[in-house]
């Protein structure tokens, strides 16, 4: 009799094993899944911000071409630079640690 419950009692740990096997790789999966959205995001922000930064330059330069003062508008372009740098930055590596 005690060997058949130790049987018993082994058969539930695997099962028990098993499911969260199951349940680690699903947690892994949609993890990676996460991240690929995550990274697509940045593609696209990456892409606003480049549309952006085109912008600001044309700004400047037709307030160049006004003579007015362009010292806010360079401000806002170098901002937008280094927004753009910090996401292609952080871009990279998460390419490169998946």
């Amino acid at each position: 009799m005690g060997k058949l419950n130790k049987c018993k009692f082994d058969l539930n740990v695997v099962f028990v094993m098993n499911e969260l096997m199951k349940i680690i790789r699903y947690n892994e999966l949609k993890r990676i899944e996460n991240a690929k959205h995550s990274n697509e995001e940045l593609e696209l922000l990456i892409e606003l911000l480049q549309d952006q930064i085109e912008k600001k330059k044309n700004s400047i330069e037709l307030a160049r071409m006004n003579n007015m003062n362009i010292l806010p508008l360079q401000t806002e372009l170098d901002l937008k630079m280094k927004e753009a740098v910090e996401v292609e930055r952080e871009l990279r590596k998460r390419e490169t640690a998946s």
